[in-house]
């Protein structure tokens, strides 16, 4: 009874998980290109780790980034996040600079174990971000004319994904993320009337779509009072649909024409490893290697080239363990961590 209790509660919360908007701004030019700007990964507990996490096990808290770590939920337990985020952004050029803060909701999840081997995960999250505004200024040929353009873009990907880790043997787990990739992403080139220039502006609505799935593994050594985890993530390339709105408006004339495409919105293959090392009941350490092959994407702008990107990451987790009056204080964990990205 208690095993069906939560999984119709992870069935009802996943159905509205599904009618909620999950996005944060970002304000960032290097948004402009493919699906955006790939939110960092991980959730509170990997984030304060440097998102160190493809060793590491859901034991207090979850982790997204290897879905074999899901393994790590208590079937006692019902794991709920909520995350939250606030950015405080500069940018300078030159003798300008301007400031930015925002903030929003950043991710949703639930994990419960349903039986001894199978531990599952529901979640939502922004999985890349549009946010930018660039400015310039155009001539008009053959005319002594010049105007102001302005590209805007705003919108994302969001991701909806039903993990699965199942036990093959003691030490060995496997699992799985099936994930619903889904969002609008809208850009917007305004160019403003100048004498006898009229302007214009032009609208591109591009709704995206896809069915993604990554794995991991992870393999774990017991060693007296201590453990060694070996994981391994990979997730392949992935091709979204999109289908585009484009709008045409003019000062005496505006049409809108739909039409279905790839528009080039593909996810680069990626591929990690990871070792952790535990303490029984004190520290945890852990370090991931992680790349994505952005070579291998193209694009339809002759001008843009990109190259595989790299992650290094190390993370470290202390937990107190004390006796007598500040036993309640076991409830703390201290953790700290660092990344490298290239």
């Amino acid at each position: 009874m208690q095993i069906k209790l939560k999984i119709y509660l992870a069935i009802f919360v996943s159905v509205l998980f599904t009618n909620i908007g999950i996005s944060q701004i970002i304000y960032s030019p290097y948004s402009l290109f493919g699906v955006g700007k790939i939110e960092n990964r991980g959730f509170g507990a990997i984030k304060a780790l440097g998102g160190t996490g493809i060793a590491f096990s859901s034991e207090n808290g979850l982790n997204n980034i290897n879905p074999a770590s899901y393994e790590g939920i208590d079937s006692l337990n019902f794991l709920y996040e909520v995350g939250l985020s606030f950015n405080t952004t500069n940018f300078t050029y030159e003798n300008e600079s301007q400031n930015r803060n925002d903030g929003n909701i950043q991710y949703m999840a639930i994990g419960l174990r349903p039986t001894r081997i199978w531990a599952v995960s529901l979640g939502l999250m922004p999985y890349s971000q549009v946010d930018y505004i660039i400015s310039s200024t155009d001539h008009i040929n053959g005319e002594p004319i010049s105007f102001d353009k302005t590209y805007t873009g705003n919108g994302g990907i969001n991701k909806f994904y039903f993990g699965n880790s199942f036990r093959l043997a003691k030490n060995l787990v496997f699992g799985i993320n099936a994930s619903v990739l889904f969002g609008t992403i809208t850009k917007t080139e305004t160019a403003e009337q100048e004498g006898a220039f009229e302007g214009y502006t032009v609208e591109k609505i591009q709704h995206i779509k896809g069915i993604y799935l990554d794995y991991g593994i992870q393999y774990s050594i017991d060693l007296n009072e201590s453990r060694v985890t070996l994981g391994a993530i990979y997730g392949h390339s992935k091709e979204l649909y999109t289908t585009s709105d484009i709008s045409v408006y003019t000062p005496n004339l505006s049409f809108t024409e739909e039409e279905g495409e790839f528009d080039n919105f593909e996810i680069p293959q990626k591929i990690g490893f990871g070792i952790a090392y535990k303490r029984k009941n004190k520290w945890k350490f852990g370090f991931d290697y992680e790349k994505r092959n952005w070579e291998t994407i193209e694009y339809t702008n002759p001008l843009l080239t990109t190259r595989d990107s790299e992650r290094f990451s190390v993370g470290v987790e202390i937990y107190p363990n004390l006796t007598g009056e500040k036993k309640h204080l076991n409830k703390l964990y201290y953790r700290f961590g660092a990344n490298f990205n290239k």
